[in-house]
């Protein structure tokens, strides 16, 4: 059986096919496309043609949120179209379709793979990532955590000293609005890339983060926190967040989570394999 995997951002459509089954190594694509996010129609019918030319079965979908996953649509979302829009519905045609948030994705895809790449791993896991916004997923006993949606882990609020006022829409100075790129851009007015590594920025930031850190580790005691994303990529950002984590948490919990970076070139997208493969073992088991 062929699977198809997307993995859906507010730039870019990443799209791969691979053959079932999947197993102990990460995936390696038959095919892979790039397609820009453009609008809801484009994007979406040139991802299920591709997908159709490949011979796709099976679906996984790894979306930007937040998402309603009974319906299957697009919550609120800052970008034009999307919003209420039905993400199963153009891939339909192609076999049965499963859907996730791009962060729980990620994490599932992390816990899968991460030890055949030499990473810690267990169980709960969570992945943050830290980039035009804050997100989380969570995978506990081998599955991704719903309620009655999925967590929104970059909306907690932090108790790190901090004077400015958030740029989140909903919120202010959630840790979204006070440690996203968009935040540090305000903050500072400068792209964080072009940042220096000492800039006084960079602790705020690991500050906050780790306060979002230290609420995983009381509310959800995972063994291990995966930190993605392209503010992740700044030197010692990671040691900044344990740092804090530590100075938090340290005296209370004995045993605090593995802060690591992620095994996976592109977690998300790997998740969403996985996807396609429960979403065709469970079509098959009919």
């Amino acid at each position: 059986m062929i699977l198809g995997a997307v993995e859906g951002g507010g730039t870019t459509f990443e799209l791969a096919v691979a053959e079932a089954p999947i197993g102990d190594a990460p995936p390696r694509w038959r095919a892979r496309r790039t397609l820009p996010t453009t609008t809801p129609a484009q994007t979406l019918e040139a991802a299920a043609s591709f997908l159709g030319e490949q011979g796709v079965e099976a679906v996984g979908f790894a979306s930007f949120g937040p998402l309603d996953l009974g319906t299957g649509r697009l919550l609120r979302t800052p970008k034009p179209g999307w919003a209420g829009l039905d993400l199963r519905a153009p891939f339909a045609a192609l076999g049965p379709v499963a859907l996730e948030t791009d962060v729980n994705a990620a994490a599932l895809a992390e816990a899968r793979w991460g030890d055949a790449l030499g990473a810690p791993v267990g169980d709960p896991l969570a992945y943050v990532t830290v980039g035009t916004g804050v997100g989380g997923g969570l995978v506990v006993h081998g599955a991704p955590l719903h309620g009655r949606l999925h967590p929104e882990m970059g909306h907690l609020g932090s108790s790190a000293p901090d004077d400015f006022p958030g740029v989140c829409p909903f919120h202010g100075a959630c840790v979204e609005g006070l440690a996203s790129a968009p935040a540090i851009r305000a903050r500072t007015g400068a792209d964080p890339a072009a940042l220096p590594d000492d800039h006084p920025v960079w602790q705020r930031v690991a500050a906050h983060l780790g306060e979002l850190a230290g609420a995983l580790a009381l509310v959800a005691s995972p063994e291990v926190i995966v930190f993605g994303g392209g503010v992740m990529k700044r030197a010692g950002l990671l040691d900044g967040i344990r740092a804090r984590l530590e100075a938090r948490q340290g005296a209370y919990l004995p045993r605090l989570p593995l802060l690591r970076r992620p095994a996976l070139g592109e977690p998300g997208l790997a998740g969403a394999l996985v996807l396609a493969a429960e979403a065709a073992r469970a079509h098959l088991a009919r």
